[in-house]
This record gives structure tokens, C-alpha cells and sequence, in this order.
């Protein structure tokens, strides 16, 4: 399936550019229009309140008091409706100063940022283990090269955010902009994360989900397959020789796919960083998740049933293989007795793995986005300019 938003019809193809020039007309009118000292967070990601907007938002009221934030959550579940949301996102393109995106937008990358405008891209994942965005085009899993020409794929970018060097090299690569363009400067998830009162995170998961305090609670959180099911069963019944709990937390394009299932407590949670301070270790693949579950210091091991697929399409950003092979395997059974042994936390592999991909391990990381963007105090007092 082609990146999310990004699967086009031939018939809206040959139509994008005549509706672009409709939005165009309208934007150059709201351009005229005074910029303001406002701070917009657009998404098209179906959650409601995400962890990383709301670390910005925090951090933005303790600093920045006087600037104006506005969240915008545009999923693209109705196609006609959401050309009315691009709509409101020109008219915020068009009069703030500061815009955050985690995701692809429409109103961002096919239209011309107004003079003075700064765009930040924070991605909606700590790094990359699969390929993405330009990475694959063509590719069965990525868009065309005609829609992703056609949509202005990640453009308009001043700002790109990355944890690390590393990830740096692939995000310039995956968004197809200048290496110069990507900073390292971090996620906001990061200061979530690294802020987590984990035994208390643990107790509010224990008490939501009526689970047993005393026994371990072991989370599988694996990357999107679309049409291919999830073999819970085999994990289900691996479980079966423990006194481990599961739950699971689906990813959003999976979501459809998965029904209940006995021993097995699906999460509620809109987001998978609302629920991993909580549990006491996780069963992933090639979710960018594997990179937050080491900054909390949880059991970490990566259930690669189906990795030679995976390597075909979308590929790996990275060989695989040698930097995980500590914690890779294709046992459901071994996969548990990683996480009772604490595998993870004793691999010297599993650590430089960490080190190479994060850089921006502490609580500094909101605060580096903003100044990054451009935001400081001599600009937050300044005048709005028309």
C-alpha cells in the first residue's frame, strides 16, 4: 500500500492540477492577510491527541505564554471533506509564523510557503527501520513516481528533525531534501519518554485493563501488513506456557483486521506511546517503536516471522540482520524468553545499536525543535508583521 494519503485515482490525478490552481488563488488572497506570532500543528494521522504535539504544546506554554498554538487532526477518512480541511490549513499556512507537521500534507508541500513562514517536519517515528517516503517509490509498498511528482511528495520543508546522524543520512534521503535540511535535534516524544514515571504508567495500565499486577505484562506491537493477517494465534499460544500477560496495540492501517481474540487484551490506546511506559516488555519486527522501547530501558525482542518479505519491499534503512540479531527471531516462544531473560538489556549490540540511531537521549528536545524553527523570545515579542 503506498504511503498513507498518497494513494491517488487517475481520475483525481488529472484533476490536482486544476483544483491546485483553484487553492492557489484563494492562498495568494490569504496571504495578504497579517502573520501572526501563532504556532500551527497540522497532522492527517488518526490520533486525537498526540504524544508529540502535546510535548510541544507543554513546553510552548511554559516558554512561550504569549504565542498561540493551534492543533489541527485532519485524518483523510472522507476525501470530499477533507478538501474543505485543506481549506482551513491555507488560511493557517497563510497567517502564523511557525508550522509542525508529522506527517505529509497536501496544503504544506503543493502550495508556496508565504515569505517569513518557517515549516518544521517532526516525522511520526523516532527513526527509520523500514524504508519510506521517497525511499519507495515505485516500490509495491511505495507510491508512483507520477503521484508522488504530482503531490509535490514532502516538499516545502525548512526544517527536517532527526534523533541522530544516522538517521539524519535516511530522513534526507526519505524526504528528498538537502542533508543540510535535516538537524539533529530530536522528537518531542523523546522528552515524553525519557520523563515516563514508568511504576506508575504500570499500575494506571494494570488497573484500565484489569490485569494482574503481579504477573508480567508483555506487550506485542508489530509494524503494518495491510492485507496480510497477523498470525496472534501463534503468539497466543506460545503464552500459554508462561504466567505472562499479552496485549496487543494493532497499527492504525491494520486496525480493521483485528478481531478479539481470547488471551489476548487489545489496547484501547490512541497512540502506542500512551501505553509502553506501562508494560514490562515488548514483542515487535520493524516498527520504529524498537527505538523508544530501548530509551525506556523495557525488554525488547523483534519477532521476524516474515522478514525476507519485508526486505523486498518496502527494504530496510539498514542492515537488519547484523545490528539486531541479538534480539531477532522467528520463534514466537523464543521471542518471550528474550524479553524473561531481559535479552535486550544485556546486549552490547543492542546498546551501540541505540547509540548509533539516538543522539538526543534527554529531556532537551522540544526546546532544540523550537529554537531550530526559529522560535525565540526576541520573536515572540516582536510585532506581528502584515
Amino acid at each position: 500500500m503506498p504511503e498513507s494519503g498518497l494513494s491517488v485515482g487517475s481520475l483525481a490525478l488529472r484533476l490536482v492540477p486544476a483544483l491546485r490552481a483553484v487553492g492557489q488563488a484563494g492562498y495568494s488572497l490569504l496571504k495578504k492577510l497579517p502573520l501572526r506570532s501563532r504556532v500551527v500543528m497540522m497532522t492527517r494521522r488518526d490520533v486525537a491527541a498526540s504524544v508529540d504535539f502535546q510535548e510541544i504544546e507543554k513546553y510552548l506554554a511554559r516558554t512561550f505564554p504569549d504565542v498561540d498554538v493551534v492543533t489541527l487532526y485532519h485524518p483523510m477518512h472522507n476525501k470530499v471533506l477533507y478538501a474543505f480541511r485543506i481549506a482551513r490549513q491555507l488560511y493557517y499556512l497563510a497567517t502564523s509564523r511557525w508550522i509542525i507537521t508529522d506527517s505529509y500534507q497536501i496544503s504544506i508541500s503543493m502550495f508556496p510557503i508565504r515569505s517569513g513562514v518557517r515549516v518544521l517536519q517532526i516525522w511520526h517515528a523516532l527513526g527509520a527501520v523500514k524504508q519510506f517516503g521517497k525511499l519507495t517509490v515505485g516500490l509495491a509498498d511505495g507510491a508512483s513516481k507520477q503521484v508522488a511528482s504530482t503531490m509535490k511528495m514532502h516538499e516545502n520543508y525548512d526544517v527536517v528533525a532527526a534523533p541522530s546522524e544516522a538517521t539524519a543520512d535516511v530522513f534526507s534521503q526519505a524526504f528528498g531534501v538537502d542533508r543540510d535540511t535535516v538537524k539533529v535535534i530530536g522528537s518531542p516524544r523523546i522528552d515524553f519518554l525519557v520523563g515516563a514515571d514508568k511504576p506508575r504508567a504500570r499500575e494506571e495500565v494494570a488497573r484500565k485493563y484489569r490485569l494482574d499486577p503481579a504477573r508480567p505484562i508483555y506487550l506485542y506491537a508489530p509494524t503494518f501488513r495491510d492485507s496480510a493477517p497477523v498470525p496472534i494465534e501463534e503468539l497466543v499460544a506460545a503464552f500459554a506456557n508462561t504466567d505472562a500477560q499479552l496485549m496487543l496495540q494493532i497499527h492504525p492501517r491494520d486496525a480493521k483486521s483485528v478481531k478479539d481474540t481470547p488471551g489476548v487484551v487489545l489496547s484501547r490506546e490512541p497512540e502506542l506511546l500512551d501505553l509502553l511506559p506501562g508494560v514490562d516488555g515488548v514483542i515487535s519486527d520493524y516498527s520504529g517503536a524498537i527505538f523508544e522501547v530501548g530509551i525506556l530501558g523495557t525488554p525488547l525482542a523483534l519477532w521476524a516471522y516474515d522478514e525476507e518479505q519485508y526486505r523486498c519491499s518496502p527494504g530496510f534503512t539498514f542492515d537488519y540482520d547484523q545490528e539486531l540479531s541479538d534480539i531477532i527471531t522467528a520463534d514466537p516462544a523464543e521471542a518471550i524468553e528474550f524479553l524473561e531473560s531481559k535479552r535486550s538489556i544485556d546486549s552490547a549490540q543492542f546498546e551501540r545499536f541505540l547509540a548509533t540511531y539516538i543522539e538526543t537521549n534527554d529531556g532537551n528536545n522540544c526546546q532544540r525543535l523550537a529554537t531550530a524553527l526559529g522560535l525565540t523570545r526576541e520573536r515572540e515579542n516582536a510585532h506581528d508583521n502584515s
